[in-house]
Formats: structure tokens, C-alpha cells, sequence
């Protein structure tokens, strides 16, 4: 063998040493154990695209993150809310007796490959793939039974986790009454000269920061290393200081109508390249 072929031997050989290691199935999962409390959570959205989803998931590559309530025991929360004259919260069961309420968004417009310039609200439902994530997660297994869960989890720390969250959740029903179709969304997202883009990360982090007073330790699934999408505390107080803003529902509406009539020379090539407009 030449050098050629020993390197190309040697590179094949380390590919596929990677890739099994990263494959290798818990032999003897165990049920991971939860407390009762307000987490984040980090998921990887290229889940379904085989090989991809292995590399994707280990460098965070396209994770977005949501906030939940975990809880055995829903109805402690519904009482609560019935007492203050309020609508039951949706909460979804996801296993080992664990039921779940999310703070996530909802993103409108997308054709199945972008969302980039869509609407999006506050949301409580969370994404199919997040449940079942979880409840892998629950079992001790993970995506593809692979060594590590592509969904990642973290408690954040909060005295009261009952009244906090239900803060939360009353500030998610005002600013949906505030501004009906909600901030402009982008997976890569960035304030610029005309418009500015928050996502998932911003949204999580902001409220993590302001209500929980536990931003940094929310940054920590919010702005994943090498993630397309990552958003600091920073980027969260942002979006929380437009949400303050007496005029984000006009400058939102002004910053759309630039979106739908822009020329080439006044936007970044990446509008361009992932925006749906009207041609």
C-alpha cells in the first residue's frame, strides 16, 4: 500500500470508528428521573434525515428549544386556575406519568423546507417530535436508540415553579392579544437595517431571563455551540424590550410591508435566498 491508500484507509477507518460510536445502542437504558418544575428543552429539527440527524444532533447543529411545565400532577395547576376564573391549561401526557405544558411558537407560514419571514405567536403546543423525544428521553433511550438524546433537558431553578409558570402563561395570552400575528421569525435569525428576525431561542431564553431570573442558565440550550439558530440572553432581552414597546405592532406591520416590496439592494442575500414573497 502507498501513502495514498493508507490515508484513505486510515480516514475511512476513523469515519466509520465515529459514526458507530455515535450509533451504539444503550444495551441497558434506565429510566431517567424527573422533579416536578419548569424546564428548557433543546431539540435537534433534522431529526428524520438519516446519517444527518446523528452528526446534527452531537454539534448542535439546527436545535431549536422550547420552554414546558412537567408535572404527575396536572390538576394542581387546572385548580388553580379554575379559582381564578381562568381556562384549563392543554397539558399532553408523555410518559411514566409524566404530563407536559409548553411555551413554544407558532410559525405559520413555512412550505415545508423554510419558515424564514413567517408570522409566529406564542404557542402551547408543542411539536409532535418534542413528545416523542421526551419520552425516549423518560425511557433511558434516545432518537434511533443512539448513546445520547437528541432532545437535551434542563430544569430551571425557581422557588415557586407553580405561580411563576402560570405568570408565564398569562403573559403569553397578553402579547398574543397584543400583536395577533406575533414577531418576524427566521431559523438564522439577526436584527438588521430594515427588519428585525428573532426565533425559538429568543423567545425561550427572554422569558427564562425576565420571569425566572435564570437566563444564563437557559443560554445554555438556547445558544448551543455551532447552532444556526443560537440566541443569547442578550438576543432574549431584546425581543422582550420590542414586546414592551408601544409601537412593535406598527413597526412590525411597517417591517413586513418592506419584506413583501424590498429591492435586491436592500436586503442581505439571505432574504433572498429563503423568503417566500410575492414575485
Amino acid at each position: 500500500m502507498d501513502w495514498g491508500e493508507i490515508c484513505l484507509f486510515l480516514s475511512l477507518f476513523t469515519t466509520s470508528l465515529i459514526t458507530f460510536s455515535m450509533t451504539l445502542p444503550i444495551l441497558r437504558p434506565s429510566e431517567r428521573e424527573l422533579t416536578e418544575g419548569i424546564y428548557i428543552y433543546a431539540n435537534d429539527v433534522v431529526y428524520n434525515y438519516p446519517v444527518l440527524n446523528i452528526f446534527s444532533s452531537r454539534i448542535t447543529l439546527a436545535t431549536h428549544s422550547g420552554l414546558c411545565y412537567l408535572t404527575k400532577n396536572p390538576a394542581k395547576i387546572q385548580h388553580l386556575r379554575e379559582k381564578q376564573g381562568l381556562s384549563p391549561l392543554r397539558f399532553r401526557k408523555i410518559g411514566h406519568g409524566w404530563w407536559i405544558q409548553d411555551l413554544n411558537l407558532d410559525v405559520r407560514d413555512t412550505d415545508g423546507f423554510t419558515n424564514y419571514g413567517s408570522r409566529t405567536s406564542l404557542d402551547d403546543r408543542p411539536f409532535p417530535f418534542d413528545l416523542e423525544h421526551l419520552g425516549f428521553y423518560l425511557d433511558g433511550h434516545s432518537v434511533n436508540d443512539r448513546l445520547q438524546p437528541a432532545i437535551r433537558l434542563q430544569e430551571l431553578p425557581t422557588s415557586d415553579p407553580v405561580s411563576k409558570w402560570l405568570e408565564i402563561v398569562t403573559f403569553r395570552d397578553k402579547i398574543n392579544a397584543r400583536y395577533p400575528d406575533g414577531f418576524i421569525y427566521s431559523p438564522i435569525p439577526f436584527r438588521g437595517k430594515h427588519v428585525r428576525f428573532y426565533n425559538c431561542n429568543s423567545m425561550t431564553v427572554g422569558i427564562a431571563d425576565r420571569f425566572l431570573n435564570c437566563g444564563t442558565e437557559a443560554e445554555r440550550l438556547s445558544a448551543l455551540p455551532f447552532s444556526v439558530g443560537k440566541q443569547s440572553v442578550i438576543d432574549g432581552r431584546a425581543l422582550m424590550r420590542d414586546y414592551d414597546s408601544e409601537d412593535f405592532g406598527a413597526r412590525i406591520a411597517e417591517e413586513r410591508r418592506f419584506l413583501r416590496t424590498a429591492t435586491v439592494w436592500e436586503v442581505p442575500i439571505l432574504h433572498w435566498v429563503l423568503n417566500r414573497r410575492e414575485w
